[in-house]
């Protein structure tokens, strides 16, 4: 068995030393980071969206038992997935402040319209889980409904069906894509009731954009020969439409002039 030469030993006693140095600095590290002034003292949130959406009740809950260790050793990511749990939050940013505070940034989805009966379709076509009055607190919002994985088709189809109505004096309310019926297209103006127009399922978006101008330029025709707007109007046939009757409104007037009419009978 041969001797250990001199540069043997003379790596052996540095690589000694520099186990033990670097023992001594983990210690003194370890140390350092349990310091009370690395303590975490306290949490600043803020949110980037609607404000009514979070509430300091629901991020109390979500966060609880997540902040735990020091400024050093807390887990960043536990955090951050914990808040992500919450419907409405689309990304979160969690920083360190030294030298004992978290700073935790929430960005929420901005709503493009309410999807169904309890969820909201996001402008980035995510469909979150939300209360829909909370959605419409900063405005009101159409309705769109149909197969989630034509939600971004959905949209896009009622923006242009939007525009096209904007053009006439109409608000497009509400769009719905039913695999049987078609494209269920509602619009209206303020002086008026609900119009819905239906349209094939099959039809292509400039065929639906074209019909969509020529009924919108025949409602007055249609209202004049009605007495009033139809309120149904089926477009899903090549050369013409299928006009649902309006109900006649009875007016106060006609109220009143029936009611003097009995009494004369009466006499």
């Amino acid at each position: 068995m041969g001797r250990w030469n001199d540069k043997t030993f003379d790596y052996m006693t540095d690589f000694v030393s520099v186990v033990i140095v670097c023992i001594l600095l983990s210690f003194a590290v370890y140390w350092a980071i349990q310091k009370p002034i690395f303590w975490l003292r306290g949490v600043d949130v803020s949110v980037y969206g609607n404000q009514e959406a979070i509430k300091a009740s629901l991020l109390a809950d979500q966060l609880k038992g997540t902040i735990k260790g020091t400024f050093f050793t807390v887990d960043i990511q536990k955090i951050r997935d914990a808040l992500k749990e919450i419907p409405w939050v689309r990304q979160v940013a969690v920083k360190r402040e030294w030298p004992n505070r978290l700073q935790l940034n929430l960005y929420l989805y901005k709503p493009a319209a309410l999807w169904g009966d309890e969820e909201v379709l996001a402008q980035d076509g995510t469909i979150f889980p939300a209360n829909q009055a909370i959605a419409e607190s900063e405005g009101e919002l159409p309705r769109i409904n149909g197969l989630k994985k034509d939600s971004a088709k959905i949209y896009q189809r009622f923006l242009d069906f939007e525009k096209v109505c904007e053009k006439y004096g109409f608000k497009a309310i509400s769009l719905n894509l039913n695999p049987l019926s078609g494209w269920e297209l509602t619009f209206k103006r303020p002086d008026t009731k609900n119009i819905e127009v239906i349209f094939k399922g099959t039809d292509t978006e400039e065929i639906m954009d074209k019909r969509l101008e020529r009924i919108l330029k025949s409602l007055p025709q249609m209202s004049n020969h009605f007495g009033a707007h139809p309120t149904r109007i089926d477009a899903r046939y090549e050369r013409g439409v299928a006009v649902e009757r309006p109900e006649q409104e009875t007016t106060l007037q006609d109220e009143a002039e029936k009611a003097e009419t009995e009494l004369n009978n009466d006499k």
